[in-house]
């Protein structure tokens, strides 16, 4: 593992990343030994944090994701910080079920297990409003989202059911809460139609040991870019007299 001054040129990457700090999230480090993670979408920006955090945490982590050359750099960021054969990078795009099947062989075949699976993936591009974007875009939405959801899910849970231990987590988004950090209705749909189906799955393995979560990121701040502003909150009108009864 790198310390010093040898870890932080860690950051000096094309990935714009900065040091992890599990204090800031009430994490121990340690906290995850022995536990596998595989997350979709993590070559970058929340799913790169969310796979750094993991590993920092103590947890094995299968990085995945469709672009090779951020994948890879992610794997020796990760490995750089936490110590080798830490992560573990495998290129894949979550629409297509031949290389979800990869995914999880590779995974299976280099930690033996996976303990989490956090959902992640999805195109920022598909950002259009409804109004005005093709239904191409609405079907490679809820291709990276729902489908891909749904893919994963069909690979991982069986081992996790069969070991009665396992979270499954899908990182849904705020963006069509949040005006000024608006994704778009295109991108919103997917993400709901996943969060859909993450959410009917934590009722069918009630009780399993296999535990399911959403979570609702906004936009992730990075130092020198801050986050938008809160949107101003427009006050509500009064509410009209009542009349008084005779």
């Amino acid at each position: 593992m790198e310390s010093g001054a040898q870890r932080n040129a860690v950051i000096d990457t094309k990935l714009d990343i900065v040091p992890i700090d599990l204090k800031k999230v009430g994490l121990q480090e340690g906290f995850l030994k022995d536990e596998v993670a595989v997350v979709t979408g993590s070559a970058s920006n929340v799913g790169l944090g969310y796979a750094r955090a993991i590993a920092a945490a103590g947890g094995k982590v299968v990085i995945t994701d469709i672009n090779e050359a951020a994948g890879k750099e992610a794997e020796r960021v990760i490995n750089a910080e936490n110590g080798a054969d830490c992560a573990l990078f495998v290129q894949c795009d979550v629409t297509s079920e031949s290389d979800v099947k990869n995914l999880a062989k590779k995974a299976f075949g280099k930690f033996g297990k996976v303990d989490i699976l956090i959902n992640n993936a999805m195109n920022k591009a598909l950002n259009g409003a409804i109004w005005s974007s093709p239904v191409s875009d609405l079907e490679k939405s809820f291709a990276i989202a729902a489908r891909g959801t749904f893919l994963t899910i069909k690979e991982f849970l069986p081992n996790m059911l069969e070991r009665g231990h396992g979270t499954i987590l899908y990182s849904s988004t705020q963006f069509h809460y949040a005006p000024p950090m608006i994704g778009g209705g295109i991108y919103c749909a997917g993400k709901a139609a996943a969060t859909s189906i993450t959410m009917s799955l934590a009722n069918e393995v009630n009780g399993t040991g296999v535990h399911v979560f959403c979570l609702a990121p906004a936009g992730v701040a990075r130092e020198g870019k801050p986050t938008p502003a809160p949107a101003p909150v427009i006050p509500l009108p009064e509410p009209a007299e009542k009349p008084k009864r005779m």
